[in-house]
């Protein structure tokens, strides 16, 4: 790739020599300084409201037969992701087959 032979568009063919960074103002920086620790605070708050809907999710897949949508809904609205959704369920071993 680096002798040129195998062409790799914008690695070694079709750069754009002159890129630029947006300025950034001071009035950005202090916005983005000040909010800070209000998105650690909104972290460790959501970490902790989300564990137990996943674990709702996981007793749920554990039992046989249990409709899995309303915890799945609510570790959802909890701000869980979804493939913290899924390792739950992946872990409780519950299979998408009948």
């Amino acid at each position: 790739m680096e002798s040129g032979k195998k062409i790799v568009v914008g690695v070694n063919k079709f750069r754009d020599e002159e890129t630029s960074t947006p300025p950034c103002s001071a009035s950005t920086r202090r916005a983005n300084g000040a909010s800070a620790p209000a998105c650690r605070r909104f972290g460790r708050s959501a970490m902790a409201a989300v564990w137990e809907p996943l674990w709702a999710v996981s007793r749920t897949a554990l039992a046989a037969r249990q409709n899995l949508m309303p915890p799945i809904i609510e570790a959802v609205k909890a701000y869980a992701t979804v493939g913290e959704i899924c390792d739950r369920l992946r872990a409780s071993g519950a299979s998408t087959g009948s």
